[in-house]
């Protein structure tokens, strides 16, 4: 850089130098070679296009000496210049040399400066990294102390009134021992009465076990009298036995009287009656009715009572499907008929309803051994006789 600055300096004085004295020649009409410049090419030009006069020889001679003085004169002047340009040049191209060092000496300073900067920022992401998941490990691991906070709290809590408990179970058993030690002098004391009682009872225990043989002996007597009571109770008619029996009577006898005995068979068969017998106070039913007439046929004893049960079984059918008939005839006369509540219309009303169930019970005189059909006739004649317009048609689902 600094040559390429001289050597233009130098050019540039060299051609201001020249360019003086190719004008001056061009005055005189020296025939000197004229350098390639502006100023030069505009003075060839009015060189050309203007001729000048030629001056003699003799003046022309007269004119060199003086020419060439000068222009050592003016060349000395441009060594000297140049000289001395050189030499700051020189100067100034050493300074620049150590300053242009000293540049590089920074530079590469800098350089390692980057790239020192460049570590330290990689090393410094590696450790905001870090820092970051140490950040987020120290919240999680905050998070964790307050829920551990929390739970050791209700743990602290919970002890606490386990403790209290505990205290309060202490209390308690050191009240409870204190109530053992009195019990235990008491049981100290009672064990002493009971010693002397148990001798008392030993003795008493032999009175006892007399007395115990006695009772037994006596309850074993009076045992065989109920027996010989009951089984002879049995032995009567059997019409006699079932006026004066009930189920329950049969229930407790049950537990003296050996079955396979004939007061057991007795027994047996008024069990069988007596169930039969409920059927009358029960809804009929075909089924159940078929049933308990097949068991009555097979009780073989002569009875008045067993004969008319039978019978009344048998015509339990016929009576139930009459009052059916008796209702349905009820009900055509509620449709016929209205009493609006008018008492003489109310009485003639009744009156009709009577004759029905009056025709029932004469044709059916026998409707009393059923007394669930005789419960349903006599419900009939009071709801008619409070209402005769009531309605009955509820009463078929009863039958």
């Amino acid at each position: 850089m600094v040559k390429k600055i001289t050597l233009l300096l130098l050019i540039l004085c060299v051609g201001n130098v020249f360019s003086k004295n190719d004008m001056k020649n061009s005055n005189t009409g020296n025939g000197a070679i004229v350098p390639i410049t502006e100023g030069a090419l505009d003075s060839q030009k009015t060189v050309i296009s203007k001729p000048e006069k030629q001056q003699s020889p003799e003046l022309a001679q007269q004119s060199q000496p003086a020419n060439v003085v000068e222009n050592d004169n003016s060349l000395k002047k441009i060594v000297k210049t140049l000289t001395d340009s050189l030499k700051v040049l020189m100067s100034e191209n050493v300074r620049l040399k150590q300053a242009n060092e000293q540049l590089e000496k920074k530079q590469d300073v800098l350089q390692q400066l980057n790239i020192k900067l460049q570590n330290d920022a990689m090393q410094f992401e590696i450790v905001k990294k870090q820092l970051e998941k140490d950040t987020e490990g120290l919240q999680k691991l905050n998070v964790k102390l307050q829920k551990d906070s929390i739970q050791f709290e209700i743990v602290k809590k919970q002890y606490e009134k386990k403790h209290d408990v505990l205290q309060q179970t202490n209390t308690k058993l050191q009240n409870d021992i204190e109530q053992l030690e009195i019990g235990k002098k008491r049981l100290e004391q009672d064990t002493a009465r009971l010693q002397k009682s148990n001798i008392k009872l030993q003795k008493d225990s032999v009175q006892l076990e007399r007395v115990n043989k006695q009772l037994e002996q006596e309850k074993t007597q009076l045992q065989q009298l109920i027996n010989d009571a009951i089984v002879s109770n049995y032995k009567q008619s059997f019409d006699t036995l079932v006026t004066s029996s009930t189920k329950q009577s049969l229930r407790r006898d049950m537990r003296f009287i050996n079955i396979n005995s004939e007061e057991g068979r007795v027994l047996a068969d008024l069990k069988t009656y007596f169930v039969a017998k409920e059927l009358l106070a029960q809804k009929y039913n075909a089924g159940k009715v078929s049933e308990e007439l097949a068991r009555l046929n097979q009780i073989k004893r002569q009875s008045q009572q067993l004969d008319a049960l039978k019978e009344n079984i048998e015509r339990y059918k016929d009576c139930n499907d009459a009052l059916k008939k008796v209702i349905d005839e009820l009900i055509k006369l509620d449709g016929r008929i209205s009493a609006v509540r008018v008492p003489e219309a109310q009485k003639i009303k009744y009156k009709e309803v009577s004759a029905i169930l009056g025709e029932f019970m004469y044709r059916n005189s026998d409707y009393v051994n059923f007394s669930y059909l005789s419960n349903i006739v006599h419900d009939l004649l009071r709801r008619k006789g409070l209402d005769a317009d009531v309605k009955i048609e509820e009463f078929k689902g009863k039958l």
